[in-house]
């Protein structure tokens, strides 16, 4: 049974993975970039990530139209663009297509996707440092 943390692990680890198991077709992670994810995983992204306090401010990303623009660094702050890339990178553009949250009457619960984005911001992260880890271990 494929299970959705195995479907984001091969997501967030840049391994070729397809429902149907068509070994033809290759994909390759937005994740794979060493240096967005190092401007990515800092103290202060972990805090509005992960901690409690930075709630309000991910459902309001999640909301925004920012999710979808390509040029980002016109329009958001320096601090946030890495940010805003890695929602992106999950797709969050395509998910505020789909549930079209301004239609009237509508609310979606963003619960799980505020759990899948504290999910994947661990995986990336801890990834990077086993990453980074493993070559000065090597070079030891």
């Amino acid at each position: 049974m494929i299970t959705v943390l195995t479907i984001l692990c091969a997501f967030l680890m840049n391994l070729p993975y397809c429902c149907h198991c068509n070994l033809d077709h290759h994909w390759l992670s937005p994740f794979d970039n060493t240096t967005e994810i190092s401007a990515l995983c800092t103290n202060e992204n972990h805090d509005i990530v992960m901690l409690k306090r930075g709630v309000p401010m991910m459902y309001n990303l999640f909301r925004h139209d920012v999710m979808c623009w390509l040029e980002i660094q016109r329009y958001v702050p320096p601090r946030y663009n890495q940010l805003i890339w890695f929602l992106q990178s999950l797709g969050y553009c395509d998910v505020n297509r789909e549930i079209n949250w301004r239609r009237r009457g509508v609310e979606y619960n963003r619960d799980f996707q505020l759990k899948i984005t504290r999910a994947a911001f661990a995986l990336v992260c801890y990834l990077c440092y086993h990453r980074v880890l493993g070559f000065r271990q090597r070079d030891i």
